[in-house]
């Protein structure tokens, strides 16, 4: 039984004793503790958090030094949510003290990232926030311009304290115990304080232009970017393929894929879109010019269907009027279709988060590859309560290739109804 034991045990310390790069950038910093990779034998709950703890302090005082003023509240909500992961931190410390059988590392449980045991991810940071250099538990975001680089460093710091709950190598690491219910607590309030200053770089980036006859969509047809003719990769010629965190320049929308694990989001698509494999031809016309937006993203894993979303430019107690067209994908045709599709639209003030309309579900089922029966939804009209609102289309469905609701001719302009 002692060897069997031993063997376990040397399995399980898969030996890291030379720690690596904590972040993964040009100029990353030398190495400190927690390491990326395996579990020391020594190590312990306690270690973890106090890891965390320095990290929230770093976030806090890098928090404290950012202007609110481009902010609109959400840096001071950032901050409530890290003072409150600071609490939970030492509520989970003070646990630890009073139960230490919970602090060894044999405690700790595996979990395995493409089953969806992994906790939820933080939100992915935007590509105008920054280059992200590095992936999962080594990672480093460089301010890109005009970007505060306080709000960043508080960015990262908020991210290293994420991190430092989980260790090991591949889709299956291992991951903190419980600490009586303080670890879910700590990452609870830790993406909260993220999702919070993501909101606060969406408005300080929001357009403060407006366009002819008053619209606040920007590329509300999709025609941004061009999807080329001659694509570099087969089946790729005339659509434009969108991913989570690293949107292509003029696209305009935030993209989620719905899922934990793949990164793949919606689908810019031209008219006369061809891929012979699967014998699918996008003949039929666009709402709006000559592309349109397949909601479709995340596939295998998704937890949730994809969306997109903008925040636009809006007067407080205004009234707007958003319209848009629907129709869904005729992909499905050759799998024994057409399949209905459907999309939630949501309305939200971007200071609060307080919705302005009741979520909003349009669905779609009668396209052919031919005619795609475009349906024109529209008016909605909603009081805007602050100067940011932002839009959402989320898919009510998962799926992935091109099969999903096709969305076209997005508008919003003030209204007098």
């Amino acid at each position: 039984m002692k060897l069997i034991a031993v063997t376990l045990i040397a399995v399980l310390c898969t030996v890291m004793i030379s720690v690596g790069q904590r972040r993964g950038g040009p100029a990353a910093a030398a190495a400190v503790y927690p390491p990326v990779r395996g579990i020391p034998e020594n190590d312990t709950a306690t270690k973890r958090l106090d890891a965390v703890q320095t990290d929230l302090k770093s976030a806090l005082d890098a928090l404290t030094k950012t202007p609110t003023s481009r902010f609109s509240g959400f840096v001071e909500k950032s901050i409530a949510d890290t003072q409150n992961a600071l609490a939970d931190v030492a509520a989970g410390l003070n646990y630890l003290r009073s139960h230490p059988e919970a602090d060894p590392w044999q405690s700790w449980t595996q979990f395995d990232t493409m089953n969806g045991r992994e906790p939820d991810p933080l939100p992915p940071t935007p590509r105008n926030v920054g280059i992200v250099y590095g992936r999962g538990g080594a990672q480093e975001i460089v301010p890109g311009p005009g970007i505060d680089p306080n709000a960043v460093a508080a960015l990262n710091a908020l991210h290293a304290g994420w991190d430092a709950f989980r260790t090991g190598p591949g889709t299956k690491p291992y991951q903190v115990g419980d600490i009586g219910g303080y670890r879910n607590k700590i990452r609870d309030d830790i993406s909260g304080a993220v999702s919070h200053l993501i909101a606060g770089f969406d408005l300080a980036n929001a357009p403060t232009t407006v366009g002819p006859d008053g619209e606040r969509v920007v590329n509300g047809s999709f025609e941004s970017p061009v999807a080329p003719a001659n694509g570099p990769i087969a089946n790729n010629n005339l659509m434009v393929r969108t991913t989570e965190g690293s949107e292509p320049a003029g696209l305009g929308w935030r993209v989620q894929s719905g899922s934990p694990f793949a990164v793949a989001g919606p689908i810019l698509v031209r008219q006369g879109y061809t891929n012979a494999a699967q014998a699918v031809s996008f003949s039929a016309s666009a709402y709006e010019g000559s592309q349109w937006l397949d909601l479709t993203g995340g596939g295998s894993g998704s937890t949730s269907g994809a969306s997109i979303s903008q925040i636009i430019a809006t007067t407080p107690g205004q009234q707007y009027a958003l319209t848009f067209a629907g129709a869904n994908s005729p992909f499905p045709a050759a799998r024994g279709g057409p399949h209905p599709f459907s999309a939630i639209v949501t309305i939200q003030d971007s200071v609060n988060n307080r919705e302005l309309i009741s979520p909003w579900t349009m669905s779609h089922s009668s396209s052919t590859p031919s005619d795609y029966r475009w349906e024109r939804i529209g008016p909605i009209v909603f009081k805007a309560a602050s100067a940011s609102t932002m839009i959402q289309f989320k898919a009510d469905y998962i799926a992935n290739g091109l099969d999903g609701l096709f969305l076209d001719g997005v508008s919003i302009k003030p209204s007098t109804r």
